[in-house]
């Protein structure tokens, strides 16, 4: 996920929004804080107890808050991680300069993203465009005037293309079996390091 962040330019995460299923979250933080200077993470979660634990495991500040808008209120990067079936995240969400990685919506009936963000996010980055068409937040879109950027071919290419800080970044990852085993093994060797 802050791998996603990083190539398309976000410097550094400070302060990460969390929108999650219990189950799938502490991959996520582990590997957001082995790669950035993240300090703390505001949840969305109805469980004040699991935001302790995650504070307590993470040695971050967190946060349970009580909608997706004030999770995301001070965040730099914003991950989601849900089975959803109908949008939770909207544009009015989110600040200016917030990057998205979205990798909840991994099925033809899962949604996380309302489809005016998708279509007004500044950058727009999937794993496979193919994929994303049918399985990701792109299937409930219209993709002919959008500009798609591929992941691999951004990290192959070494290419950062978002040029301003205020800009609303995108990355729909519906899981691509070579990239998620590559993701894998690149986060386990970051994982070893600290």
């Amino acid at each position: 996920m802050t791998t996603a962040a990083k190539t398309i330019g976000i410097a550094d995460i400070m302060q990460a929004a969390k929108v999650i299923a219990p189950l799938v979250i502490r991959t996520p933080l582990q590997f957001s804080q082995a790669l950035s200077t993240l300090y703390g993470a505001n949840i969305w979660f109805k469980a004040q107890l699991f935001s302790q634990q995650m504070a307590t495991d993470f040695g971050l500040v967190t946060n349970a808050c009580s909608s997706v808008k004030a999770a995301c209120k001070q965040a730099q990067i914003l991950i989601t991680t849900t089975a959803s079936t109908s949008p939770l995240v909207t544009l009015n969400d989110l600040p200016a300069g917030i990057h998205i990685t979205a990798i909840g919506s991994d099925n033809s009936h899962k949604r996380e993203l309302d489809k005016h963000l998708v279509t007004s996010a500044d950058l727009l980055v999937v794993d496979q465009i193919t994929q994303s068409k049918t399985m990701g937040e792109l299937k409930q879109i219209p993709i002919d005037s959008l500009t798609i950027l591929t992941l691999g071919k951004l990290i192959a290419q070494q290419h950062y293309p978002r040029s301003n800080h205020q800009q609303i970044s995108l990355c729909d990852l519906t899981g691509t079996g070579v990239q998620d085993t590559a993701i894998a093994c690149y986060a386990a060797q970051c994982l070893e390091l600290h």
